[in-house]
């Protein structure tokens, strides 16, 4: 392939400065957190970049590895996607993935037998779409079919995530005790809370029967009420489900070598797929009852100080097990919380964003599978972009260790940060530093060549790519990083396009701008300067600033009634079984 001229001396100079300032703010919050404006087409988008995130590796700091766009077309909902990490090679014409969704036994197999979510264990991204596909062929074959095969796509989907379930529950942001913050606040009474009235629109008969043993009983109208007295009986509702996820990680997992000598995991047995399922869609439902968890949270919000403790860390050997590196959060719906040194991230409210985790890939399947239920003859159609979308090898800036040396010299503070404090004034290990252009920055930049002719794109990129110029969707498995959020504040600004991001956490990541010819210079500068002042604001604290890790964002959460129950997809199930016998 064809390789692109050099980058001039000043394009190299200002790639290069990113990189370096992005890494020694690496894991600080520098802006409040967002959420993402509400679109019906930015929720399905979410939802399908959430469920890929089950393709890519299992370590739950690399969850955020693609993203994807998409246009409703007249036949189809077409999804482009984007990866940051190696992903596997998949066919994903629409001709494969047809033959695939038409094996019924093949799939139905592939929901109960696969053990983790990892690349080497073969589970790609054809995987989901030939799922996406059979579910909605079933739903063209009547509600019943429909309900089967929704639920074997649920089953597959958890069965896969399981790992990063179990990885965020295990370590709690190496914060909370157990990786449970609700065992902080047990025995701990609520606040006072003003009568709430509200709708459980379908609960599961799991919740149903945690509810009768906790005597969480509706009125003649069929509504439940949270009220000071029982307001620690519904936050037990949620220890109840949690308490059922430990139980299967005790008695339903396996421990399995992935790959010969690189270490054992704990996968769930193929037979506890459906019990994660039941759980995981049992959380969701109270998750998702808004007046419930904005009663709770305000009823526990004098517990924030049990769930939130200053910056500073007890030093090594101090008698206290946590460490440096401990991750820790602020609340950020306070107007200047991000701005407080001495206050980190918990609270009442990150709580239930931390049990929401455990439910984002619950959460997407539901809104995937109601988008099939509500447009069933639009096929859901999954292409995937990489850099080898141009015509020719773009060019990246490379850090000599003379850059790095003289960055350190110019501002001697990041020398407490890793990965500088792991260089030598020689430059010995500035390889430490390197950048990633990121999944969602990737996507804009594939965009924003397009809006301006897209010179040097290939045909078949061009092609795959919408043509809109309004708003575009991009959603990722988390929300963006700070640099990814001021990137797409920045193309809008030119008037060419506008683009729907899931949200910012507002924190820092080694960057990389895509390379020529993805963005204008002019746009990368403004980025560069943006950064700067961000830097320059908290050069001062680099010292004693802690990291904030890439698990604070979620997709975002979209409110909708379960189509059907898991017991009775599980009976309608066993009947079809049956009857192929």
């Amino acid at each position: 392939m064809e390789q692109m001229e050099q980058m001039d001396a000043t394009q190299r100079s200002v790639y290069k400065d990113i990189l370096l300032k992005s890494t020694a703010l690496s894991g600080i919050t520098v802006a409040r957190s967002t959420s993402a404006p509400k679109s019906p087409l930015n929720d399905v988008v979410q939802a399908f970049a959430t469920l890929l995130t089950v393709t890519t590796p299992s370590d739950p700091t690399a969850a955020n590895v693609v993203a994807a766009t998409g246009i409703v077309r007249a036949d189809s909902v077409s999804t482009i996607v984007t990866g940051r990490n190696k992903v596997n090679a998949a066919k994903l014409d629409i001709t494969t993935i047809a033959e695939r969704a038409r094996d019924r036994n093949g799939l139905r197999q592939l929901a109960t037998t696969v053990k983790s979510g990892n690349p080497e264990l073969d589970v790609h991204m054809q995987d989901v779409a030939a799922f996406v596909e059979y579910v909605r062929l079933a739903c063209k074959e009547g509600y019943d079919r429909f309900i089967v095969a929704a639920s074997y796509f649920q089953d597959c989907i958890h069965h896969r995530a399981f790992e990063k379930i179990y990885a965020h529950m295990k370590f709690g942001y190496k914060f909370w005790e157990g990786g449970d913050p609700l065992k902080l606040l047990d025995g701990r009474t609520a606040g006072k809370i003003e009568p709430t009235e509200f709708s459980m629109h379908g609960p599961p008969k799991l919740v149903l029967e945690i509810f009768k043993r906790r005597a969480l009983t509706p009125n003649n109208k069929g509504r439940y009420t949270v009220t000071t007295a029982n307001g620690a009986e519904w936050l037990g509702v949620l220890r109840d489900l949690r308490g059922l996820i430990n139980e299967l990680i005790e008695d339903g997992t396996d421990t399995v070598e992935i790959v010969k000598g690189q270490g054992k995991r704990d996968f769930l047995k193929a037979a506890k797929s459906w019990e994660l399922t039941r759980i995981l869609n049992s959380m969701d439902c109270i998750l998702e009852c808004k007046s419930l968890v904005t009663a709770l949270q305000n009823a526990y919000r004098w517990c924030d100080s049990f769930l939130v403790r200053p910056n500073s860390l007890p030093a090594a050997g101090s008698g206290d097990d946590r460490n440096e590196e401990d991750h820790v959060y602020f609340e950020d719906d306070g107007s200047d919380a991000f701005q407080r040194r001495n206050i980190v991230q918990g609270g009442i409210v990150h709580v239930f964003r931390y049990y929401r985790l455990f439910t984002a890939w619950t959460r997407a399947t539901q809104v995937v599978i109601g988008q099939i239920y509500k447009m069933p003859n639009h096929r859901l159609e999954f292409h995937l972009v990489s850099a080898g979308a141009l015509d020719f090898e773009p060019v990246y800036p490379k850090l000599t260790s003379d850059d790095v040396l003289a960055f350190m010299r110019s501002f001697p503070d990041v020398r407490e940060r890793s990965p500088f404090k792991e260089i030598t004034d020689t430059g010995d290990g500035f390889e430490r530093i390197r950048g990633l252009v990121h999944c969602e920055a990737q996507l804009m930049g594939l965009m924003d060549l397009k809006s301006r002719g897209g010179n040097h794109l290939k045909a078949e990129t061009l092609e795959m790519l919408p043509d809109v110029h309004s708003q575009i969707p991009i959603g990722v498995g988390k929300k963006c990083c700070y640099l990814c959020h001021i990137l797409a504040s920045q193309l809008e600004q030119t008037g060419r396009l506008k683009f729907l991001l899931p949200g910012t956490h507002g924190t820092v990541y080694p960057w990389l701008p895509p390379p020529p010819p993805y963005l204008d210079f002019e746009i990368v500068q403004r980025v560069g300067q943006l950064l700067d002042s961000a830097f320059q604001f908290h050069l001062s604290a680099l010292r004693s600033a802690n990291q904030v890790s890439s698990q604070n964002s979620l997709p975002a959460s979209v409110v909708r009634v379960p189509l059907f129950d898991t017991e009775d997809a599980m009976a309608l199930r066993g009947q079809e079984d049956a009857a192929n016998k």
